[in-house]
């Protein structure tokens, strides 16, 4: 079941879906546009794994907003290790899929992580 958090007071529709970690939303939805944000709960020592699991919620938060990952704007990659890249870019492709018009700019940053965190996936997406 969806986990909602939604105001209408001021932001007509604002929709927060909240984060697995304290102090943190995982997904906001205002009018027509989505905010994402992705990160392994597990933190299993298991780059693939952790990817696959920031593709699940990702796909999880876009369907329960309204949206998919077609309708991706931009994303931003985040990876504890720059050497995993090319796994991370094989993986990216099984998921985006090979439409290019369905393709979301996206860029990639290798950065210091919290405690077992391989990968952090940003992104945001609209919705019709």
């Amino acid at each position: 079941m969806l986990n909602v958090i939604q105001r209408n007071a001021d932001l007509t529709s604002l929709i927060k879906i909240p984060g697995k970690f304290p102090g943190r939303v995982q997904a906001t939805c205002y009018e027509s546009l989505i905010w994402l944000v992705s990160a392994s709960s597990s933190k299993v020592n298991d780059f693939e794994k952790q990817v696959i699991e920031c593709f699940d919620t990702l796909s999880e938060n876009l369907k329960n907003l309204g949206s998919e990952s077609r309708n991706l704007i931009s994303v931003t990659v985040l990876l504890s290790d720059m050497n995993n890249k090319e796994i991370f870019d094989n993986l990216w492709s099984k998921w985006i899929g090979d439409n290019p018009s369905a393709w979301p700019q996206r860029s990639c940053f290798g950065v210091q992580l919290g405690k077992g965190l391989l990968v952090e996936i940003t992104a945001l997406a609209y919705k019709h």
